[in-house]
């Protein structure tokens, strides 16, 4: 009996040893599985390139595309991926001229990977390589060309890596706040002498990547952000900002200009700093302005309770002078919750032109009708600013005396009929 007994016991346990031993190859499986997350880009480095200005002029760029026959855009590709993630990177040089790099700015990434061109490896015309590495820390990053970096960077070699938290949860990392919409700010400047004749770079490959040139004095004329200004922002869905009532807004910030930048929120956003260059701060704080500098990052949680349209101010700040020399003015729209986004500010009928617009702008109705129409000036606050009594289709309005910011139209018709318009003047 006793023997029996043994003999069953013996049983039992090799039965659950294998299924212990079951579980645990199923376990690492899953564990190897999750680790091995692939993420896989391709960054092919152009020197062709060119970028339509708000004024309608063009710039020659270099840049970085995803395919051969793509004009690259200004900032490059978004890197995008998750916590945990394995990245690698196909870089291709076809710039049929000087050698070029990727610097993981801020991303934490081994030497040889890193795109130093003194400790990595440099990218002669034609020829490839893979930049590899494990996306550790979820953040806001930059990417950009180490070659004679002063010129490649202003000539537009550059772009946002964006690093999620695990799994993709909505929050700024890993067990941070939690977010509703998230947008991606890089800032930048275009001096377009530069573009149009670019300044030399020597290169020997003796020096173990460092080089030697004359560039000339920089004075910026166009001030980018994520590559567009004036009315381009206004048209751009990933640039101007949409949220409702009581939701959160998680707005990345960087700059890789030579212009440090302040960026001035409205009161009513309750803006707050949470992180910076990848990391959380040790302490969140509240504050309607912040400051970037060139290679900085920083992260925004953006929530208001109020109903509002206004703007977001970027300033373009000379480090030397610590004037400003440019603002940019970027939308922003706070609607009640489960509305139309924004309303339909030409109502297909009205049109406002310039826009943005200095000493007057110029209304116009697609529906010729022979009526007259009054136009009232409020400006985000709802204060009434002007007033024109009795103004036809294609009139000019004076606004030589209202200062920048964003203004709402409002115009009645002798017909009963009423239209909503919006400007930003500069």
């Amino acid at each position: 009996m006793k023997s029996l007994i043994h003999e069953f016991q013996l049983k039992a346990i090799k039965i659950m040893s294998k299924k212990i031993f079951i579980l645990y190859i199923l376990l690492v499986a899953t564990l190897v599985g999750q680790a091995q997350v692939k993420k896989n880009f391709t960054l092919i480095m152009r020197t062709t390139g060119y970028i339509v200005l708000y004024n309608g002029d063009t710039a020659t760029t270099f840049g970085f595309a995803t395919k051969l026959s793509q004009n690259p855009p200004i900032p490059g590709p978004l890197i995008e991926v998750n916590e945990g993630d394995s990245v690698f990177v196909l870089a291709k040089n076809i710039s049929q001229g000087p050698p070029h790099t990727i610097h993981w700015h801020g991303l934490d990434v081994d030497q040889a990977n890193d795109g130093t061109p003194a400790t990595s490896f440099e990218l002669k015309h034609t020829e490839e390589a893979t930049y590899k590495f494990k996306a550790t820390h979820a953040g806001t990053y930059i990417y950009h060309c180490h070659m004679g970096d002063v010129v490649h960077v202003q000539m537009g070699m550059y772009g946002l890596v964006v690093v999620h938290a695990a799994n993709a949860a909505k929050t700024a990392w890993t067990g941070g706040p939690a977010y509703d919409t998230e947008y991606a700010w890089l800032n930048s400047e275009i001096d377009k002498k530069w573009h149009d004749s670019v300044p030399e770079t020597m290169h020997d490959s003796t020096q173990t990547g460092h080089e030697s040139f004359m560039i000339p004095k920089y004075n910026p004329t166009y001030f980018l952000v994520n590559g567009k200004s004036k009315q381009q922002i206004k048209s751009d869905s990933l640039t101007y900002i949409k949220s409702e009532e009581n939701k959160t807004v998680y707005l990345r910030l960087g700059n890789i200009g030579n212009m440090q930048n302040r960026i001035i929120f409205p009161k009513k956003l309750n803006a707050k700093i949470i992180d910076s260059d990848g990391r959380p701060l040790p302490a969140a704080f509240s504050s309607d302005t912040v400051w970037v500098s060139p290679g900085e990052r920083y992260g925004v949680l953006l929530q208001s309770a109020a109903i509002f349209s206004d703007s977001i101010a970027v300033d373009y700040i000379n480090m030397n002078t610590h004037k400003s020399i440019a603002t940019e003015w970027i939308p922003v729209t706070i609607t009640k919750t489960n509305s139309i986004a924004e309303i339909n500010i030409y109502n297909n009928v009205l049109q406002i032109f310039p826009n943005p617009a200095k000493d007057n702008f110029y209304i116009q109705f697609s529906e010729q009708k022979n009526v007259k129409y009054n136009l009232s000036v409020y400006n985000s606050a709802g204060i009434l600013c002007s007033s024109t009594q009795k103004i036809q289709n294609g009139n000019s309005i004076d606004c030589h005396h209202l200062s920048q910011g964003l203004y709402y139209i409002n115009v009645l018709g002798t017909d009963g009929s009423r239209y909503v318009g919006k400007i930003m003047l500069d």
